[in-house]
C-alpha cells in the first residue's frame, strides 16, 4: 500500500463525490479515475495529510498534467470547501488567474510548451544568464493571496539530460520543505528520474481511460476521431491526438508495407517525410487548450523542424508495430495487441528472436540520433532499411 493510499484512508463515497463545476472550460474537466484521484487529494489536504511534494504517473496522455492544473486551482479556489466541495468553481478571481495563467501562487514549467526540448538548469535556479522566473525565486516569495503556493513540473524526465545538474538543483530545493508549498511534478517516465528525487516524492498513479471515459472525452472536446486512434491509443487521449496529428493512418500502411518487403524501404521512407502534418492536424479538430504556456506563441517551425517531427513520430510509431510483432511471437493473443490489423501476412512469425531483435534496436538508434541533432531524413532512412526484411541484417552493422 502507498503512503498516499495509507494516507487517504478508507476509498471515496462515490456518492458523495462532487460534481465538477460547469463553469470551467471543457479541457479542465476530469474524467474517470483521475476526478476520484484528485478529489481524493483535496480531501486529504482538508484533513491536514497532504504530503508535500507528489508525483503523477502513469501513461503518457492520459491526462495527468490537467489533473494537477485543476488541483491546484482547487487549493487556491476562493470557494473551495464550501459546502463540502472542493472543486474549484471557476468563476472566483482566483480561478479566473489559473485559467489564465496569471496566478502568482502557481508556478508552471512546461519545457515542451515553451518550446524547450529539455528543462533548462536556469529556470530551477539563477544563474548569470537567467531572463525568465525560477523555481528557486518562486520558493523565496511569500504567498500573494494567504493560500498554497504550488509547482507544477510537467514532464519532469526532460531534466534527465547532461549531467543530472537539473535534478540535483531540484533535490536540493526538496529537500528544504516550506509550509504552505506543494510540489506537484507529472512524468510518464519516473524510471529516468534520480532515486533521491524519487524518493522524497509521493506517487499518485493515474490510469488510461476506459472506452467508455474515452468516449466521454471525445465527446465533451466535440471532437470527430477516427474510431481506430482509441485503440492504437490505448485508452491515452494525449496519443490519440497524436497519432491524429502525425498522419498515423498514413503512417502504418508504409510501416506494414516496409516490414513485409511490399514496399521500397527508401521510397517508403520518403513518403513518411511527405506527410503534411498540419493537414493531418487539422482534419478532425483539436482539442483546445491540450498544450498552455505563459510564454509568447513560438515562431512557426522550419523545414528541418518538421522533418524532425515527422521522422519521431514516425520512429514511435513503428516501435509500437514492432513491438506487437514480439509480443505476438512470444506468444501473446494477436486479438489483444492494438496494431495486429495490419496486413503482415509476410512477417517471419517463427523468426528468432533475433529478427525482431535487429527492427528494435534499429529504430531505439535512430530515435537517439534525433536527440543528437543527426540529419532526420538520414536516421529515418537508415531506420527505415533495417525495417526491410532483405536488408535489416547489414544496416547498423
Amino acid at each position: 500500500m502507498s503512503t498516499l493510499e495509507k494516507a487517504s484512508g478508507s476509498a471515496l463515497d462515490a456518492a458523495a463525490r462532487p460534481t465538477p463545476s460547469a463553469r470551467l472550460p471543457l479541457e479542465w474537466q476530469l474524467l474517470g479515475p483521475a476526478r476520484a484521484r484528485v478529489e481524493e487529494l483535496w480531501r486529504l489536504q482538508a484533513s491536514g495529510c497532504l504530503p508535500p511534494a507528489l508525483l503523477f504517473v502513469g501513461p503518457r496522455g492520459v491526462g495527468k498534467f490537467m489533473a494537477a492544473r485543476v488541483f491546484a486551482m482547487g487549493l487556491v479556489c476562493e470557494q473551495s470547501g464550501a459546502a463540502s466541495s472542493f472543486f474549484p468553481c471557476g468563476s472566483c478571481g482566483a480561478c479566473k488567474r489559473v485559467l489564465s495563467d496569471q496566478h502568482p501562487d502557481l508556478f508552471v514549467l512546461d519545457a515542451a510548451a515553451d518550446g524547450e526540448q529539455n528543462i533548462k538548469l536556469e529556470r530551477i535556479v539563477a544563474r548569470g544568464d537567467t531572463t525568465g522566473p525560477t523555481v528557486e525565486e518562486f520558493l523565496s516569495l511569500r504567498s500573494a493571496e494567504g493560500r498554497f503556493k504550488v509547482l507544477l513540473l510537467r514532464e519532469i524526465e526532460r531534466s534527465d539530460h547532461g549531467q543530472l545538474e537539473v535534478q540535483n538543483a531540484l533535490l536540493k530545493l526538496l529537500e528544504e520543505p516550506r509550509p504552505g508549498v506543494l510540489w506537484v511534478l507529472e512524468s510518464s517516465a519516473p524510471q529516468r528520474l534520480l532515486d533521491t528525487v524519487r524518493s522524497r516524492l509521493v506517487p499518485v498513479v493515474f490510469a488510461r481511460l476506459s472506452n467508455a471515459d474515452f468516449g466521454a472525452w471525445m465527446a465533451a472536446q466535440g471532437l470527430d476521431l477516427d474510431p481506430n486512434l482509441a485503440r492504437w491509443a490505448r485508452g491515452s487521449p494525449g496519443r490519440a491526438m497524436e497519432l491524429q496529428q502525425c498522419g498515423a493512418k498514413l503512417l502504418r500502411p508504409l510501416i506494414a508495407g516496409t516490414l513485409d518487403g511490399s514496399l521500397d524501404a527508401l521510397q517508403a521512407a520518403r513518403a513518411v517525410l511527405a506527410i503534411d502534418l498540419a493537414a493531418e492536424s487539422t482534419a478532425r479538430g483539436e482539442p483546445k487548450g491540450t498544450r498552455r504556456s505563459g510564454k509568447a506563441k513560438a515562431k512557426p517551425a522550419s523545414e528541418l523542424s518538421l522533418a524532425r517531427q515527422r521522422a519521431r513520430a514516425a520512429l514511435e510509431l513503428a516501435l509500437e508495430v514492432v513491438s506487437d510483432l514480439v509480443r505476438g511471437h512470444a506468444g501473446v493473443d494477436q486479438a489483444t495487441l492494438v496494431h495486429m490489423d495490419l496486413e503482415l501476412a509476410a512477417v517471419p512469425w517463427r523468426a528468432d528472436s533475433a529478427w525482431y531483435q535487429t527492427r528494435l534496436d534499429a529504430l531505439l538508434r535512430a530515435a537517439s540520433q534525433l536527440e543528437h541533432n543527426v540529419d532526420p531524413t538520414l536516421a529515418l532512412e537508415c531506420a527505415w532499411l533495417a525495417l526491410a526484411p532483405e536488408q535489416a541484417s547489414r544496416v547498423g552493422a
